[in-house]
């Protein structure tokens, strides 16, 4: 039987927290999807709900979050300043759902900042809203019922991942991918008919003074996994051997250097693998979108290298020598370090 070489790669069944289309009904999806990436102009794209939203005294920055394929994000520093998106009844969240963003707070003059709020009322009686208190804690508020973390953040802390999660039974907090506190609680946002807000609320008086980016609205609460792996950001990898390699057809040995092909999401400018202490940078082929290069073995033998985008490290990738037939090509998620 012929040797091959086979790729070996985790790959992550998680579907949904990165991006792709909302699913209607009752599917439990990602709803909303707000990057932040425009970097120009006064509207905020929704790439996955179609709901975009318009820009209100907000400025765009290239100060973004520590996100694959992000570059900008959006600052507010004056009192009218929000981004506003129009009511779309799957944004109630009546059945429960997941609020996420990342953070950076520069000067919080407001007692109550609102981060997402789709709540017209400073009470927070109707809808719901994702805040922060008077001490920058994290605090979710929806019928009159309102929690708060027992966390807060600070200018310090730079960027930092928030989320909070509510599914009729309990609400919980997250900060930096980890659970902070969970609450035993029933309340569900009532129904409403009122805009969303990023940044602020409807009546224009609890701006967030910072930098907000890559908010995300799931129409269900998330698990502490799920909630880890937005907070690690993750980037997906595509990669392929060219063509599927026999070692007896290309007459190569255990220790050859072996073509192989990548692909991965938002990175065009530069792809390469660190084999030990060496740097391989791959060539771009702008007819298939793929990076191509040679991958030897370290000085173990063995075919391990890093992966980085753009001179960012993503994971580990791994060859071995099997007998077996290939399975045609591999696809796996790095992990933005």
């Amino acid at each position: 039987m012929k040797k091959y070489l086979v790729l070996t790669l985790t790959v992550f069944m998680v579907l949904g927290l990165i991006g792709g289309v909302a699913l209607g009904g009752n599917e439990e999806s990602l709803i909303a999807h707000w990057p932040f990436n425009m970097g120009e102009g006064n509207t905020v794209e929704d790439v996955v709900g179609g709901n975009n939203g318009t820009i209100t005294g907000a400025d765009w920055t290239d100060n973004a979050a520590p996100v694959p394929c992000n570059s900008y994000a959006l600052e507010f520093d004056e009192e009218n300043d929000r981004v506003v998106v129009p009511h779309n009844e799957d944004l109630q969240l009546l059945n429960g759902g997941t609020i996420a963003l990342w953070v950076n707070i520069k000067n919080n003059t407001d007692v109550w900042p609102r981060l997402v709020s789709k709540s017209g009322q400073t009470g927070t009686n109707d809808g719901w809203v994702f805040l922060l208190d008077g001490n920058n804690r994290p605090r979710l508020a929806m019928d009159g019922v309102a929690r708060t973390t027992s966390s807060n953040i600070s200018i310090e802390d730079g960027w930092v991942h928030l989320a909070v999660t509510f599914d009729g039974q309990y609400w919980t907090f997250y900060i930096d991918g980890e659970k902070d506190s969970s609450f035993s609680e029933n309340t569900l946002p009532p129904t409403d008919a009122i805009e969303l807000n990023i940044g602020n609320e409807p009546t224009a008086n609890r701006v967030f003074t910072g930098i907000l980016d890559d908010v995300r609205i799931y129409n269900y609460a998330l698990g502490e996994g799920e909630i880890h792996e937005i907070y690690n950001a993750f980037a997906y990898i595509d990669l392929e051997w060219l063509p599927p390699i026999s070692l007896e057809d290309f007459s190569l040995n255990e220790n050859a250097t072996l073509p192989i092909k990548f692909k991965v999401d938002c990175c065009q400018d530069k792809v390469s693998l660190k084999v030990d202490d060496e740097i391989i940078d791959l060539k771009f082929d702008e007819e298939d979108g793929h990076f191509i290069g040679l991958f030897r073995p370290d000085e173990a033998g063995n075919y391990v290298a890093k992966v980085f985008c753009d001179d960012v490290e993503l994971n580990s990738i791994e060859f071995e020598v099997r007998e077996t037939a290939p399975h045609g090509r591999g696809q796996g998620r790095g992990q933005n370090k």
